[in-house]
């Protein structure tokens, strides 16, 4: 899932009591976006109980904005072309 940090969206999670704590994957994150994903994590789950997602902020931090030959920037464009994220690996599907 591809997400802009915003706040009361999305923002990185701060240590509420241990400065030192440090916060991995999805734990990394909180907000609307966040909570929505888990929901629909969950149903999802019920069909597929090895479903599994990554949240990372799109990498130009952008929503999108059109171009002039037609395509998009940003989230948008990420999800328009279909890119995927492995382990911080960013490729897009052949064919």
């Amino acid at each position: 899932m591809y997400a802009d940090q915003s706040a009361p969206y999305l923002t990185k999670r701060k240590p509420k009591h241990d400065e030192n704590e440090v916060f991995e994957g999805n734990k990394r994150y909180e907000g609307y976006c966040v909570d929505l994903a888990e929901e629909i994590a969950n149903k999802l789950r019920k069909d597929n109980p090895s479903f599994e997602y990554d949240l990372r902020i799109v990498k130009d931090d952008k929503y999108g904005v059109k171009k002039g030959d037609g395509t998009w920037s940003g989230m948008i464009g990420e999800l328009t072309r279909k890119v995927l994220c492995w382990h911080g690996a960013h490729t897009q599907p052949s064919g």
